[in-house]
């Protein structure tokens, strides 16, 4: 099991606030570092070199790419994962951009196992 850094890119506030709150309660999770933009996510994760990057699909469409292929280039250990809010979203994302893509609605219930797939199971509380 490894403990992770998680970056979170979302503009919608109250929802980048509850799921960092969430994963902050997770025990595989170190810490939590949010970003309401794709220029702040691209400083952030230069300045923090998250294990797991997790990015809304709405966010600057057209700049997501931008930081997607900046991740791959400076770590092939940090995982990519698409928040969506549609079905259609899971079924087009392109899989060299993303390790996955899980809808918004269904992250709790989700996003433990990929945890779990990807860095090891977390330790029992």
């Amino acid at each position: 099991m490894k403990i992770i850094k998680v970056l979170v890119v979302e503009d919608h506030l109250p929802l980048q606030h509850i799921l960092g709150m969430w994963l902050e309660s997770l025990p595989n999770v170190s810490q939590v570092i949010c970003s309401d933009s794709i220029t702040k996510a691209l400083s952030d994760f230069d300045a923090h070199l998250p294990d797991l990057v997790m990015v809304a699909s709405h966010l600057e469409q057209n700049r997501q790419f931008q930081l997607t292929d900046h991740i791959r280039s400076q770590s092939n250990t940090t995982s990519i994962v698409m928040l969506t809010m549609s079905v259609e979203d899971i079924l087009i994302y392109q899989k060299d951009k993303y390790d996955s893509c899980i809808c918004k609605f269904d992250v709790y219930s989700k996003l433990p196992q990929f945890l779990a797939d990807r860095f090891g199971p977390a330790p029992a509380i």
